[in-house]
């Protein structure tokens, strides 16, 4: 149960966090088959995550690698967390993982021009209402 607990979320959390192998300015190729489903592998959701959470924004390869090392430092501390199974508790958990996907907003926006963030957060805003969520 906890091996099946710590794997879905782990899969949910990666397909958000992840750098993407595609710019995101980059394209999809081949499209979204359907969204986040339809037998997309993990790095083509990641990539899609990306592509839509910086959809509109042109960054610099400044940025982008700026990002890129962002998430990556994310992905660590969640991997830990899970590893270390988050204390047992699944709702101590998932606030710590949006904390923490907060915290990472705000490190991606400090890197953004004010057009860029205005946005990224209209983005991000509407990933979260696709999910039945909200930012939080």
């Amino acid at each position: 149960m906890k091996t099946t607990l710590r794997l879905s979320l782990a899969a949910a959390l990666l397909a958000v966090s992840l750098p993407a192998a595609a710019s995101a300015q980059g394209g999809m190729g081949g499209g979204m088959r359907g969204g986040m489903g339809g037998g997309a592998n993990a790095a083509e959701r990641q990539a899609q995550m990306r592509a839509r959470m910086f959809e509109g924004i042109t960054l610099t390869p400044e940025q982008s690698a700026k990002i890129d090392t962002i998430q990556a430092a994310t992905r660590t501390k969640r991997m830990e967390m899970m590893q270390s199974g988050g204390g047992g508790d699944r709702q101590a958990m998932m606030q710590m993982m949006m904390e923490m996907q907060n915290e990472e907003a705000k490190a991606i926006k400090a890197l953004l021009t004010p057009e860029q963030a205005a946005i990224f957060d209209k983005n991000r805003e509407a990933m979260m209402q696709r999910r039945g969520g909200g930012v939080r």
